[in-house]
């Protein structure tokens, strides 16, 4: 009963001329126990795929209210960081398709794939983006001084951030339909120098990192090599359990065509998954980290073998002399298939 009363309580409020609607109380409701609690939910359950389809269906239901309340930003930041997830899926394995296609001489259907990898990578850019919108709206935009951050917000302050750069990485992918703003990058470094490195598994300066890699001109005097940066970031997370920033390593290693780089950050990567459970309550934001890391390694071996890499040996490449037993097994299955 006490429960009941307490649901009610506010429209009955509304009822007797308090100038607010249902509408907008259903809303503010909402937007409080997704960011309360379905987001902190999500993190914990290691299932992107689960967020990112909550994202695309929930999503527009969640949005939905700002046209009767104040606009759900906050809780926005999230849902549209999550729905991104599933059309960056979709262009991996468009990709994937590509370099199979390719690999088998059929010129069409790796066209196809080129066309559905692009299409794909403009849907994400554009979720990635409405992220990182929402997110400019709750803190402002980053590029200049550091406003103060409550402790409670730093972590939505970094998806946001991450939001951002994932915008202008699939943009670029996507020819730039989107149009992402050329000086965005440098606002993201920015911005990620306000938040503690070590406290966020080394993100922020693997997001600074990657956009000195990728962006020319972005890195300010004496900031050094940025993968050596990218590979102090990415211990750091294997040491903590949340592995983002190797995520970033290894996708920058990949974009510079630095093979023996992108090869050490698949090892290592893969190593400390084996050896070092991840964080509880970020399960699903290192899940998609080790995501975006098997999907480096199953472009080596596809380009090579003309398959993904192979049950039981993500951290090993087609050229190393020793197969793990579970690798060499799927092999024998295979024997007079041809």
């Amino acid at each position: 009963m006490r429960l009941i009363a307490t649901l009610l309580a506010p429209a009955l409020v509304c009822g007797l001329g308090a100038g607010c609607s249902l509408n907008a109380m259903t809303g503010n409701m909402m937007a409080d126990y997704s960011v309360k609690h379905v987001v902190p939910h999500v993190f914990e359950t290691g299932d992107v795929d689960m967020a990112c389809k909550l994202g695309v269906s929930m999503g527009p239901f969640l949005l939905s209210f700002g046209r009767v309340t104040t606009p759900p930003d906050r809780s926005g930041i999230v849902t549209m960081l999550a729905a991104g997830m599933c059309a960056e899926a979709d262009a991996r394995e468009a990709e994937l398709d590509q370099l199979r296609a390719l690999k088998g001489g059929r010129a069409a259907e790796a066209q196809d794939a080129r066309v559905r990898e692009h299409r794909a990578h403009e849907v994400a850019a554009a979720r990635y983006q409405q992220a990182y919108q929402r997110f400019v709206r709750v803190f402002g935009e980053p590029g200049g001084e550091c406003r103060p951050i409550a402790k409670e917000d730093e972590l939505l302050y970094l998806v946001g951030l991450t939001g951002g750069l994932l915008s202008v990485f699939h943009d670029r992918a996507a020819g730039g339909a989107l149009g992402v703003p050329l000086d965005m990058p440098r606002k993201l470094a920015v911005g990620a120098a306000c938040l503690d490195n070590e406290r966020f598994w080394g993100v922020p300066k693997a997001l600074q990192a990657a956009v000195w890699a990728s962006v020319l001109g972005t890195a300010p005097a004496g900031a050094g090599d940025p993968f050596v940066v990218l590979r102090q970031s990415a211990r750091l997370g294997q040491e903590k359990g949340l592995r983002l920033a190797g995520a970033f390593q290894a996708q920058m290693a990949a974009n510079a065509g630095k093979s023996d780089e992108l090869r050490s950050a698949i090892r290592e990567h893969a190593a400390a998954v084996r050896g070092k459970p991840a964080l509880e309550a970020y399960r699903t934001l290192d899940r998609y980290a080790t995501m975006l890391v098997e999907h480096e390694s199953d472009k080596l071996w596809t380009q090579a073998t003309g398959h993904r890499t192979p049950v039981g040996s993500f951290g090993t490449f087609p050229e190393d002399e020793t197969r793990p037993a579970e690798e060499t097994k799927d092999d024998k299955l295979l024997e007079g298939l041809e």
